[in-house]
């Protein structure tokens, strides 16, 4: 049995890692941190080794990207992106309608998160977490 099935299985293990990974999904939507007058292209987000382990065998994070030794991420939204995103919330007069966002979000499909940033400062290829691989995730060490 791997170690995400135990972690999932283990119920105080599995309240912290998902926990972990709730608050992460927070921070990395650009639109929602907007929304609450965050527009912050960088973030930096402490995770637990276990959290980090799961995420990286979950495909989370683009290939050759390390975290430092202390497991915290940086996290990055491209410049014109956010700048896009803006502008729209701001066409909105601070007033969106559900319709108003999930066309926001249709337009940036998906762009509107940030992003892992690799060990060379780019950005990671658009990528999110595939719930298929952290269910059927079984080699964590």
């Amino acid at each position: 049995m791997g170690q995400l099935i135990k972690i999932l299985l283990l119920t105080d293990e599995s309240s912290k890692i998902v926990h972990e990974i709730v608050r992460l999904c927070y921070q990395r939507n650009f639109i929602f941190n907007c929304l609450y007058g965050d527009s912050a292209l960088e973030v930096f987000f402490q995770l637990s080794p276990l959290a980090v382990n799961v995420l990286r065998e979950s495909g989370f994070f683009p290939k050759g990207y390390k975290s430092d030794d202390n497991n915290k991420i940086k996290l990055k939204l491209d410049g014109l992106i956010a700048e896009g995103i803006v502008d729209n919330l701001s066409s909105l007069s601070g007033k969106p309608s559900i319709f108003n966002l999930t066309q926001i979000m249709q337009m940036y499909r998906g762009r509107y998160q940030l992003k892992p940033i690799t060990a060379h400062g780019s950005l990671g290829p658009s990528n999110s977490i595939s719930e298929t691989n952290l269910v059927n995730s079984s080699s964590l060490v």
